[in-house]
């Protein structure tokens, strides 16, 4: 099969493996956040460095795979009598939004896969457009003169 369906079924499946963990992070104050692009082997890969240094922080990491979840919690967003509360709150509720976002792209990547891999297989994908009914062509008339009286 052609050589492009192999390299986007090859890079669904690094998608994959990169997305068992999943990372959220809340923070105030002092945040820095770097990206840059890698390239070993001829792949681009992009590092992301992320540094909380002097900032208060809650940062949650979920493993997707054994079901782990662990979250640092600076103690400023412990006290109910501060803004931080409201702010933990609002962690919280992210970490239930990320949660539901990742089981919608799931669902997603896997209904990809077996599609390309169908594709690979030669066999038909499990969704399939119906071809468009073709729109009649009109007849084309002759213009009728008017009967003199």
């Amino acid at each position: 099969m052609s050589t492009s369906f192999q390299n986007l079924y090859q890079r669904i499946e690094a998608a994959v493996e990169d997305m068992t963990t999943l990372k959220i992070v809340t923070a105030v104050g002092n945040v820095t956040i770097s990206e840059e692009n890698k390239t070993v082997d001829g792949k681009v890969s992009k590092s992301r460095n992320e540094s909380y240094e002097n900032a208060k922080a809650i940062i949650t990491r979920i493993d997707l795979i054994d079901g782990d979840i662990e979250t640092t919690i600076d103690a400023a967003f412990t006290a109910s009598d501060t803004s931080y509360s409201t702010i933990y709150r609002d962690h919280m509720a992210h970490i239930k939004e990320a949660h539901d976002i990742v089981e919608k792209n799931i669902g997603a990547l896997k209904l990809l896969i077996d599609t390309v891999r169908g594709i690979l297989s030669e066999k038909p994908p499990l969704i399939t457009t119906p071809a468009p009914t073709p729109t009649p062509t009109p007849t084309p008339t002759k213009p009728v003169s008017p009967k003199p009286d």
